[in-house]
């Protein structure tokens, strides 16, 4: 991203944009996606962008993987919303264990196995095809994650491979790892300190990870 848009303020751009879409009822685009022409400006303001790569597994290459890293920086927040929601009751459960046994907030990511362990590839994969989720490359060099009209499900790689290598789906888990080494002892932090109810702990975690530091 540009020196002046931070990652964190793009997020929560994507955020608020995608609330008031769906506020309005209109289009099926997640909050979080990005893309489309009215952030042609952000894109211009970024690193020169000339095409992306056929959607097709291919053995890696350095211009496979900066197109994976640049789904990635438009796509963390969409990815960041579906796996927080889908590990909610799992983060909860896993606090109230850690409180039971007397350890503190900051030890969640070690309990869990840390940011590798919630986003691997396989558990990405099932999830993004389970809530219809698909990547979608726009020629503005944005990206954007939709759910596609027509009931077509998106298909993504089990595991990053170097042979058969899938640029969106390793923008997924970069996507994934990315928002997660910086933020989980945030969230943790964060549940720990509330006794919310559900809905409420699904906004507040949203409103947290959007305002992560950029790195």
């Amino acid at each position: 991203s540009s020196s002046f848009w931070s990652w964190w303020q793009r997020c929560l751009l994507l955020l608020l944009m995608g609330l008031t879409r769906r506020q309005l009822g209109g289009g099926a685009e997640v909050a979080g996606g990005g893309g489309g022409g009215g952030l042609k400006a952000l894109v211009a303001s970024g690193h020169h962008f000339e095409e992306w790569p056929p959607d097709v597994a291919a053995e890696e290459t350095s211009e496979l993987v900066a197109a994976g890293d640049r789904v990635a920086s438009w796509i963390s927040c969409g990815v960041c919303e579906a796996r927080a929601m889908s590990l909610l009751d799992q983060f909860r459960r896993s606090l109230l264990e850690l409180r039971a046994r007397g350890d503190e907030a900051e030890d969640l990511g070690d309990f869990l196995g840390g940011a590798g362990a919630l986003c691997k590839m396989a558990d990405l994969s099932k999830l993004m095809q389970a809530q219809g989720l698909e990547v979608i490359v726009h020629t503005d060099g944005s990206a954007s994650l939709k759910r596609p009209r027509g009931g077509l499900q998106p298909a993504y790689s089990k595991r990053i491979d170097k042979k058969a290598f899938h640029y969106k789906s390793y923008g997924i888990q970069r996507a994934c790892l990315n928002v997660f080494r910086k933020g989980l002892d945030v969230i943790a932090a964060k549940l720990w300190e509330t006794k919310q109810e559900e809905s409420e702990l699904k906004t507040l975690m949203v409103v947290t990870l959007s305002r992560l530091p950029s790195t």
